[in-house]
């Protein structure tokens, strides 16, 4: 009768919240099939979505920040895994791990903030850039004259666009008038109805 009780019970390493349950009762199993999935209490876990641009940035190991909303202490974080799936919000889900003991209690709720690798990036007023024919472009201050010049921009801050590439730090750019100046002479390329 005790091997047959021994048979139904589960022992954990650890005491924790069952967080998914892969069998049913009377269901019979196989060795080493996971019948349950255990968040251990000792070990808790965040889950971050991203909705930003850049999120195909992200992984495993980047360190970051989680403020709680509340009170709570800001605890360092690391990224632990990354969903290949897209949720229905169109974002991409995060596992984290706090890098530390955490203070935080399960369900918990906050903003998360993550260090990418450095980049060097120049910041140029937004209203320097032209968008013409579904391209970006900044007018470069020469000796010769303006010339216009292609760029990708990037990320934006305030009334500041950083420039991903095409634009060399130190360059002189137009600010004032920009797109009349880009477009000056495109009433050459156009004659008036007779």
């Amino acid at each position: 009768m005790r091997e047959a009780q021994n048979l139904c019970i589960l022992r954990a390493p650890a005491g924790g919240a069952v967080l998914a349950l892969n069998a049913a009762d009377g269901e019979r199993l196989s060795a080493g099939q996971t019948v349950l999935t255990l968040q251990a209490d000792n070990r808790l876990w965040l889950k971050a979505t991203y909705r930003a641009a850049d999120v195909r940035a992200i992984r495993v190991g980047m360190r970051g920040t989680f403020v709680p909303t509340g009170d709570s202490a800001p605890v360092a974080v690391q990224v632990a895994s990354v969903f290949a799936t897209i949720d229905r919000g169109g974002g991409e889900s995060v596992g984290l791990r706090a890098t530390t003991t955490p203070h935080w209690l399960n369900g918990e709720f906050g903003t998360v903030t993550l260090i990418g690798p450095e980049r060097r990036l120049i910041a140029v007023p937004t209203r320097a850039l032209i968008l013409d024919q579904g391209h970006w472009w900044v007018l470069l201050h020469t000796p010769h004259g303006e010339r216009p010049q292609a760029v990708v921009p990037g990320p934006t801050r305030g009334w500041q666009t950083f420039i991903d590439s095409g634009l060399a730090a130190g360059a002189q750019i137009v600010v004032e008038n920009v797109y009349l100046q880009f477009h000056r002479g495109v009433s050459k390329s156009y004659q008036p109805p007779d």
